[in-house]
């Protein structure tokens, strides 16, 4: 009991010390206080609770002295390496408790051992660092609260473990901030903080939630191979330098809407296991998603790229949605792969969009949309419904050697220059109405299983639909062509209605062109409107029918299709069988489409 109040009145009057006294005195009283708790600890006579009682009280004295105000301006002033009396006192506490929340070796595989303070609480809120904070290597297994922090210096976590809660909100950081290759095993706040020179956070880990949100980052943030297992927000935060986060995994929900991004994005081949939010960001600079993976459903409406945005070879396994959004520069989605539905609506992109060689296994919308630099959407794959209206192409539009599983609907859309389609298959429906095409349009040699209609369009320049065979009913009627027309060596199957379409500078060429005989034909035309279908035995001029083999040819082709159709609706989706079944289909569209391109091919 003697040794008890010993260390007791030590303690008082090292209390007392650290408030009052010169440099020296208080220095002292840091030593003194941290050899007292040592010795606590040590003190195997008294029971574990008590022991951890003396300690914490010493620990929350010694944060509580971190956190009072400054002294005066002529006290903090520069002192060899450090701020002033306050900041050595500062330094000679930081370096006892970093010597304390550390074990002197290393665990084999790197990571941080718990040292002889690791298991306690530390209270920093509110404190102005004037010295270097240097916590590398620590443990922490309790709370610990770096909240409205100011650091004047360096501030190094790096290689840390955080096992309870982590709060560093609302701090300012003036010189370099280093959390890279941490742990966090509870949830970690660091939301409301400014960054005033370059941050590191790469290589860590973030077991929980983890709160980023209304930061700004005024120098290089680096975010490169982080791993985030619960939800993650980085909301309203603004970065004015390069922003670095190539290769991170983000377990959890992932909100960066409403951020400012003032250099370049790099966020190659990152992992999106759940929704991401990046709706509402403005990237001042290029930004690059390449390679990456989004789980679930993806937001990225509103947005606007500055200097273009590539999200080439990136694969989407939940809904994706792009509402007003704006695109300066380049974009490109090249080599997407898109599993769940596709929307896109009232986007502006002034620069080249590159959407080649993506497949979509759900639906496609893009609605209301204008296009200022070309679009090459060419050797895309769409096994869904497509639904492109009332956009605007203001340049060359290409859609060369499509395959489209499903109804294909371009309605109410203009193209300003030339327009490709050539070379394309459509499994379901082809619907084109309304459109104008003010450029040359090239929609020949393309396979049309389906029905098709072409209904008041308006072709201002020439038009190419030769070369290709029409499976279902072709309707091109009240469409106006006012250059050439160019129908000659497809092959109409089934109805083919000409219906008052007006031909207005020339006659249209159909030579070449077969028919069925036991198919509805129309070429009529409203009288004195432009030039007419020339015909001859009731057939435009230089055109034929189907002979009874070829008839007969036609019936077993499309019965072998009906087949296959019908075995892959039996076979459960996503199956070996359903697999199978899907190649065969595609053999027999295969088939039909080579039966018919051979028809008119001399």
């Amino acid at each position: 009991m003697t040794l008890g109040r010993g260390r007791e009145a030590r303690r008082d009057a090292a209390y007392a010390a650290l408030t009052g006294g010169d440099l020296a005195v208080r220095l002292g009283a840091v030593y003194a206080l941290v050899e007292l708790a040592d010795e606590w600890l040590g003190e195997v006579s008294l029971p574990v609770g008590v022991r951890r009682g003396h300690v914490q009280g010493v620990i929350d004295r010694l944060c509580a002295y971190l956190r009072s105000p400054l002294s005066t301006a002529a006290d903090n002033g520069p002192v060899g390496e450090s701020a002033g009396a306050q900041g050595r006192i500062q330094q000679a506490i930081v370096e006892e408790i970093h010597r304390r929340v550390q074990h002197p070796v290393a665990s084999a595989e790197g990571a941080s051992l718990a040292g002889t303070w690791s298991g306690f609480a530390f209270n920093f809120s509110g404190a102005v660092f004037v010295c270097t904070v240097n916590f590398t290597g620590s443990r922490w297994e309790h709370e610990v609260d770096f909240s409205d922090c100011i650091f004047m210096r360096d501030a190094l976590f790096s290689c840390s473990t955080f096992a309870g809660t982590a709060n560093f909100a609302h701090s300012t950081y003036r010189a370099l901030a280093d959390f890279s290759e941490s742990l966090y095993q509870d949830a970690a706040y660091f939301g409301g903080c400014t960054y005033e020179q370059e941050t590191r956070f790469h290589e860590a880990q973030y077991c929980k939630d983890t709160d980023f949100a209304a930061s700004t980052y005024r120098g290089v943030t680096d975010l490169t191979d982080t791993v985030f297992g619960g939800a993650t927000s980085f909301s309203g935060s603004v970065f004015n330098q390069d922003a670095l986060m190539g290769g991170c995994i983000w377990g959890g929900v992932a909100n960066f809407s409403g951020c400012r991004w003032g250099g370049e994005v790099f966020a190659q081949d990152c992992v999106f296991r759940a929704d991401a939010d990046l709706s509402g960001c403005t990237y001042t600079g290029k930004a690059a998603f390449t390679g990456s993976v989004f789980g679930k459903e993806v937001n990225l409406s509103r947005c606007c790229w500055g200097g273009g945005a590539d999200f080439s070879r990136c694969t989407w396994r939940g809904a994706v949605t792009m509402r007003d959004c704006t695109s300066t520069g380049n974009t490109s989605f090249e080599g997407n792969k898109y599993s769940h539905p596709v929307a896109i609506s009232r986007c502006v992109y002034n620069g080249r969009v590159n959407l080649t060689r993506c497949t979509y296994e759900s639906t496609v919308q893009i609605t209301g949309c204008t296009f200022a630099g070309s679009v090459d959407s060419g050797e895309c794959t769409y096994l869904q419904g497509t639904d492109i209206a009332g956009c605007t192409f203001r340049a060359g539009a290409y859609f060369l050697g499509c395959r489209y599983g499903a109804d294909t609907v371009f309605t109410g859309c203009f193209f300003a220059d030339t327009v490709v389609m050539m070379y394309s298959a459509y499994r379901g429906a082809f619907t084109a109405t309304g459109c104008t095409f003010a450029g040359d349009a090239d929609l020949s040699s393309s396979a049309y299983y389906g029905p098709a209609s072409l209904r008041g369009c308006v072709f201002l320049a020439d038009a190419w639909l030769g070369g290709g065979s029409w499976g279902g009913r072709t309707v091109f009627s009240g469409s106006v062509f006012e250059g050439a027309a160019d129908f000659s060596g497809a092959a109409y199957l089934a109805d083919a209605i000409f219906t008052d379409a007006v031909f207005v500078n020339c006659a249209p060429s159909l030579h070449g062109c077969i028919f069925s005989p036991h198919s509805v034909l129309e070429f009529t035309r409203t009288p004195e409107q432009g030039h007419p279908i020339v015909l001859e035995d009731g057939l435009p001029v230089g055109s034929r029918l189907l002979t009874p083999g070829q008839l007969a040819r036609l019936a077993k082709l499309r019965q072998k299709v009906t087949q296959r159709r019908e075995q892959l609706a039996d076979k459960p989706a996503g199956s070996a069988a359903h697999r199978r079944a899907a190649r065969r289909l595609e053999q027999a569209y295969e088939a039909f489409a080579r039966w018919a391109h051979g028809l008119t091919a001399d």
